[in-house]
């Protein structure tokens, strides 16, 4: 409203209509808009601005006050007065004393109070989901029930995210908030409709349980599988509450959601197709064993991309603090699932592939201690491990490789191009990965690639564009050549 429409004191005064407040709906009826002087805004989205200040304030009395009109009557009934703390949150006129009209000083619409409940923030959120948020003492319990009283279908109404007011409660940390939203949904509907209330999705398809999960609650996870045993089970498809708890390394939680579980089970999924041991293994050697022995076939499953958890585990990069951790991972999982060794992602990688781009040689040496035949197998565009190591530059992984003996055969062995390692080696000109190749004597040099390149043509073509490292690399290889 502009300053020149603002009525003056001495303003007439219409009479009130009645007005039926829809959710988004500002609430201004003729009497607001010829009275602005002494109107009381709704919140943006629709929600009385009283009402909402009641509601984050647990202000029992004066929520109460709010919804006691029967929508036919501009008066309250008498016997409901609000509170001291409700009436300081009303202005006045010009700074005058408050009327002893309290109906003329709220300024409150005559509707019922399930019309006035229909306001919304502009979140989405009722009176339901800002009292579930905001308290956990006995006024905001109360307050809860009041408001359930007037409208009862509030209890499993959205907000814009989805989330119900008992994803609010569990998300603020309020267990006795959450009894109470339960404890009223029972009365009203039943034990079955409690279930499909904690079961509800959001729209990022979490239920109240990944709420506590994320607050890191563990007492919050307890109350909730008290109520509901196949919680964890959901939702059916997408990241379960135990894929989260693990995620977050929140593994008392992982062990509670396993624990109270009707006879143990869980929903193990993650995104993308994964499963909780995916997550598991860049977590630490506790939780991987805890998996392995709660579902042993976790091992053997793929997600989207083709990758099991031993291509996960592969890729972790070892340091001082992790190494040890790191082979005891990856043990375990090949001892659960020896073939998944052998088991390519979409691009026909293999765990050892996916360690050599990487640079993970200790994944490597256990993988070839185990299965040594793994290191000849090519992914997608007919690359071993080595000619990976060689790509990637991992000059440890190379040296690691020509002094194994068991790995001779995988020395020479040419991609789909005819490259073999010391082509691509040359190509990169890098000095050191060449010397640790011709290192070995069983490197041939003579082999051509598919436009009939020995690496000697390709350290001859090399030298325009690298002068230093292009001769150096030249008369290596033809040093190598005359011995």
């Amino acid at each position: 409203m502009r300053p020149s429409q603002l009525p003056t004191a001495a303003s007439p005064r219409a009479p009130a209509v009645p007005m039926a407040v829809a959710a988004g709906d500002r609430g201004e009826s003729p009497r607001f808009r010829e009275d602005a002087a002494v109107e009381i805004p709704v919140a943006r989205g629709g929600m009385h601005r009283l009402l909402l200040a009641a509601a984050c304030s647990g202000d029992c009395e004066g929520l109460s006050f709010l919804l006691s009109g029967d929508g036919n009557s501009l008066a309250h009934p008498t016997t409901t007065k609000p509170s001291e703390k409700f009436l300081k949150l009303i202005p006045v006129r010009n700074g005058s004393s408050p009327p002893s009209d309290i109906e003329e000083c709220t300024n409150v619409p005559p509707m019922a109070a399930e019309s006035l409940l229909e306001g919304v923030t502009v979140d989405g959120n009722t009176a339901l989901h800002v009292v579930a948020t905001h308290g956990n003492s006995p006024s905001f319990l109360k307050c809860a029930k009041e408001i359930h009283g007037s409208a009862k279908h509030l209890l499993f109404q959205p907000n814009n995210n989805g989330d119900t007011p008992l994803h609010c409660a569990v998300r603020a940390g309020n267990p006795q908030m959450v009894s109470q939203l339960v404890d009223l949904a029972t009365e009203a509907n039943g034990a079955n409709v409690v279930k499909d209330l904690l079961r509800k999705e959001n729209n990022s398809k979490e239920t109240v349980l990944h709420q506590a999960v994320c607050i890191g609650d563990n007492l919050m996870v307890k109350l909730l599988l008290t109520y509901d045993s196949e919680l964890a089970r959901f939702p059916r498809e997408g990241t379960s509450p135990l894929y989260l708890a693990i995620l977050l390394e929140k593994n008392v939680i992982a062990q509670t959601l396993y624990d109270m579980s009707k006879r143990n089970i869980l929903s193990y999924a993650g995104p993308n197709g994964q499963n909780a041991l995916h997550a598991a293994v860049f977590r630490g050697k506790d939780m991987t064993e805890r998996l392995l022995r709660w579902k042993n076939d976790l091992s053997e499953e793929r997600d989207k991309y083709g990758s099991t958890p031993l291509h996960f585990a592969a890729s972790v990069e070892s340091s001082l603090h992790n190494r040890f951790s790191s082979k005891a991972i990856i043990s375990k999982v090949l001892e659960a699932s020896p073939s998944s060794a052998f088991q390519p992602d979409n691009e026909e990688s293999l765990p050892i592939h996916v360690a050599a781009s990487a640079g993970v040689r200790s994944a490597i040496a256990i993988l070839i201690e185990k299965w040594p035949g793994c290191a000849s197998f090519r992914d997608s565009d007919g690359r071993t491990f080595l000619h990976i190591a060689v790509e990637k530059q991992r000059n440890d992984i190379v040296r690691f490789a020509c002094k194994k003996v068991v790995l001779s055969s995988v020395l020479n062995m040419q991609d789909k191009e005819g490259n073999t390692a010391l082509h691509l080696a040359v190509q990169l000109g890098n000095l050191s990965l060449v010397c640790s190749l011709l290192g070995n004597k069983r490197v041939l040099l003579n082999l051509t690639n598919k436009v009939g390149q020995t690496p000697l043509d390709v350290a001859r073509r090399k030298i325009p564009t690298g002068i230093f490292y292009g001769w150096v690399i030249y008369f290596l290889i033809c040093l190598h050549f005359k011995f």
